[in-house]
């Protein structure tokens, strides 16, 4: 377990550096929506989307000797009808795989999306044979609800994605 990082909200100053982050943790990984060098968004754009961080969209990074190492997001649609629900993505850098980074990074993301008391369901999409993140997401007591076959290609070959959900509890008001 890494003691020396530190968990943050990112900020649009971040930018450029998770834009590197993302084309390096994208190459060392087949289990992402992206690869390496495939992270397309603009230090503009993602300035934007850093921007736009609020109690319904958070984005963290992991931060170990001024290096991002680690990201992650939780991001609400804003339509009234689906602002419940919010979307987990998450990443960490292989060298840092096993070390508790995504634990951390996840208590996080659960502890600031949980105080706006709207928010009742997580939803993250993982690759059917990410043995290790279906592990991490059911510590925290997500459920695989779908699969949607052959979701994604790496390489020419087809992979299932599952579809995991996760019930918080929202106070009443």
């Amino acid at each position: 377990m890494l003691n020396n990082i530190e968990i943050r909200n990112a900020t649009a100053n971040d930018a450029q550096a998770i834009i590197d982050y993302c084309n390096i943790v994208g190459g060392e990984s087949d289990n992402l929506s992206f690869g390496g060098g495939e992270f397309y968004l603009s230090v503009k754009e993602e300035q934007e989307f850093l921007n736009k961080q609020d109690q319904f969209n958070i984005c963290v990074v992991a931060v170990s000797d001024g290096a991002i190492i680690a990201a992650a997001n939780l991001s609400s649609i804003e339509r009234p009808r689906f602002k419940h629900n919010a979307t987990l993505g998450i990443s960490v850098l292989k060298q840092y795989h096993g070390q508790g980074v995504g634990t951390r990074m996840i208590t996080e993301l659960l502890k600031q999306i949980s105080a706006n008391n709207i928010t009742e369901n997580i939803i993250l999409e993982v690759r059917s044979d990410n043995y290790a993140a279906i592990k991490l997401y059911e510590r925290f007591g997500f459920e695989k609800v779908g699969c949607l076959p052959r979701n994604i290609n790496v390489g020419g070959q087809y992979f299932d994605i599952d579809i995991m959900h996760k019930q918080l509890t929202v106070k009443i008001k």
